[in-house]
């Protein structure tokens, strides 16, 4: 979808991961801080510039969510060098040392991420990874894994269901969310049919 965008991507995990390296533990979240919210005005400036309220999905859909992990693991990072006794209850369950490239890797392309929002912790990620903390219970391998089943399939039927109920209104009857922008909108019916149309098309 991105395509040859996706470059920015590499470019803030690479820096990041650079500046997390090479500067002193508790001044590179500062620096880190810099990099990435002017990198994310470039990207937002530039797409004001070229397509200003245009509607295409560029790749800051993805890299918005990256600056949030980015910068809260340049935090615990540096939490992870500080006092215990100067951190907070949450600061020490979520404090952690230098992440190797794999762990580095795997937190940053982890699938999850855009799907449940940015806001989870990179020792919540390892300790998922690993079946640890909250997740040391959680049924695994052929034996367990198979309670998981159920709830995941209900979960896939749910998914189809929205998805037909989403092609239905928006293909079947023609509740296109793009037609609202345009021109032709305006003069749409009345204004109480516009406004029902708008919110059907939201929603599905």
């Amino acid at each position: 979808m991105f395509r040859e965008t996706t470059y920015h991507v590499y470019i803030y995990a690479s820096v990041a991961y650079a500046i997390m390296n090479l500067l002193p533990r508790n001044q590179q979240h500062y620096v880190m801080m810099v990099f990435l919210l002017a990198y994310m005005s470039s990207q937002h400036i530039y797409a004001m510039l070229t397509d200003f309220g245009g509607f295409n999905m560029d790749i800051t859909t993805y890299t918005m969510i990256l600056v949030c992990k980015l910068w809260m693991l340049s935090w615990t990072y540096r939490d992870g060098g500080e006092k215990p006794e100067t951190l907070s209850k949450e600061q020490l369950a979520n404090r952690h040392d230098m992440p190797t490239i794999l762990q580095y890797l795997g937190y940053v392309f982890f699938c999850c991420g855009a799907i449940v929002g940015p806001s989870f912790e990179f020792q919540d990620y390892v300790n998922l990874m690993e079946l640890k903390g909250n997740y040391k219970t959680l049924p695994v391998g052929l034996s367990k894994g198979w309670a998981t089943l159920i709830p995941a399939m209900r979960e896939l039927i749910g998914g189809f269901l929205v998805l037909g109920i989403h092609i239905y209104f928006t293909v079947i009857l023609g509740f296109d969310i793009y037609f609202c922008g345009s021109e032709e909108f305006s003069s749409y019916k009345t204004m109480a049919e516009r406004f029902v149309f708008f919110i059907v098309a939201m929603t599905s």
